[in-house]
């Protein structure tokens, strides 16, 4: 495979079979810059700004069957999905962890400064104090050790926590958007519990995450409308709205959500658009989307269909 020097640009060739898994380092011998050179992915396309993780200017792609490499460090499909599950699950309960330690800190400290003011009635302190405890406990639990069944968890906090504030409507405005927007929060948990709960997988490596990671930030960074070789479609479910970006290859197409924390990996087999009803000239159309084990709706943009179409008819 070929590299350069991140600095100076200099480029040189080295076996790949000579590149252990986690690396190799090497120094420049015209600007003396110390850089890791990872085994070569192939390429998303030559327009789309991706570089790897070494900085090389080495691009990415996950579709290049001849890599020896597989996928992302993976060796087939399964294990790449099974990778993409894992880290839908770690991005989710991150976040939440983060909000339960926040959250459970703010109860505690309540709940202290309670017991504190008040030498007669600590009963209720002393119960906001555990909850704190508990709160705080299970946000280092998602952060740390994240689990399907956190993802069950999390839901089941966040909508009680929205449910206790729901009372507040017609009184305070904040409180009442902020458990309702708790509650659509804890449904999108059970709707990723619902789903990744069918399935079986493990820890990945962490070089798989950060190649994948940085794959995603590829793609986000590029306006489909631009390039010939990616979709854009919209699905809804009753928590959420979610705005998508796929990129086509030979046989496979790769496909991550605005956030950029659901992604999907399929054939060209394992995706099927249907249209459900016409729609004017350069409007949306109404389209429904079997996505692998998933079956959605939502709306793609005409010239995206026929991109879409074009892909699907390519042997």
């Amino acid at each position: 495979m070929k590299f350069a020097c991140p600095e100076c640009n200099l480029g040189g060739e080295i076996e790949d079979s000579k590149i252990p898994e986690g690396g190799a380092w090497g120094t420049c011998p015209k600007c003396k810059t110390r850089f890791n050179v990872k085994r070569e992915l192939p390429n998303v396309n030559k327009n789309t700004p991706a570089e790897s993780t070494t900085k090389a200017n080495t691009k990415i792609d996950a579709s290049n069957e001849s890599n020896n490499n597989g996928w992302f460090g993976t060796s087939n499909r399964e294990q790449l999905q099974s990778a993409l599950n894992y880290r839908l699950v770690r991005k989710t309960l991150e976040l939440g962890g983060l909000f339960h330690m926040f959250l459970g800190a703010i109860i505690t400290l309540i709940g202290i400064m309670g017991i504190a003011g008040n030498s007669h009635n600590v009963a209720i302190p002393i119960v906001l104090s555990v909850l704190g405890v508990i709160y705080i406990v299970t946000g280092v639990w998602f952060f740390y050790s994240p689990s399907v069944k956190g993802m069950l968890v999390n839901g089941i906090t966040f909508v009680l926590l929205g449910i206790c504030l729901i009372p507040f409507i017609g009184l305070f405005f904040i409180p009442t958007l902020i458990g309702v927007s708790l509650i659509v929060t804890g449904s999108r948990s059970f709707e990723r519990y619902k789903r990744l709960s069918k399935f079986h997988f493990k820890k990945p490596l962490e070089e798989t995450i950060n190649m994948i990671d940085e794959y995603v930030k590829a793609i986000a960074k590029v306006k489909a409308k631009e390039e010939s070789d990616y979709i854009k479609f919209k699905t809804t479910t009753f928590a959420s709205h979610q705005t998508w970006k796929g990129k086509l290859s030979k046989n496979e197409i790769f496909i991550a959500d605005n956030s950029g924390h659901d992604v999907i990996f399929a054939t060209k087999d394992e995706i099927e658009i249907n249209k459900i009803r016409k729609s004017l000239i350069g409007k949306n159309i109404k389209v429904s989307f079997r996505i692998r084990d998933r079956k959605l709706t939502g709306s793609i943009a005409p010239e995206f269909l026929n991109r879409y179409e074009g892909w699907k008819k390519v042997v």
